[in-house]
């Protein structure tokens, strides 16, 4: 029986499952995790956004977080580039999920970095659910 099931949606591919636990014998949230991936960029550009927001100390533009990643992966020898749009992507996600935050000034969007105190206050199991 196959209890992973997904819809696409304008937002991307959503899984999800559906089991009546009374007569599942075996542990289906595996098919679910292993349906879940994240990639060497993925990671990669985690890290490298929060070493920046952390030094920043402000609210900064796509252009100069574009320019920073760019910068912080030249000192590599054989870099994984990133273009602005997956930067967006990820910084969206994050601003989604409350790690970072937005500010309009003028028509420019600014991300920075939820103070830690307000992050302690985030059920953390709630903030891994995905």
């Amino acid at each position: 029986m196959d209890y992973t099931k997904f819809h696409k949606t304008p937002d991307g591919k959503n899984v999800f499952i559906s089991i009546d636990s009374r007569i599942s014998r075996h542990n289906p949230l595996y098919k679910a995790w292993k349906a879940k991936s994240f990639t060497d960029g993925d990671i990669t550009l985690h890290f490298i956004l929060m070493d920046i927001f952390a030094l920043a100390g402000k609210a900064v533009n796509i252009n100069e977080i574009t320019e920073r990643v760019d910068l912080y992966l030249s000192s590599f020898r054989e870099p994984r580039m990133f273009d602005e749009s997956t930067v967006r992507k990820k910084l969206k996600e994050y601003v989604s999920e409350g790690i970072f935050l937005t500010e309009k000034h003028g028509k420019a969007l600014y991300y920075k970095m939820v103070e830690e105190n307000h992050l302690c206050n985030i059920d953390m199991l709630d903030f891994f659910r995905k």
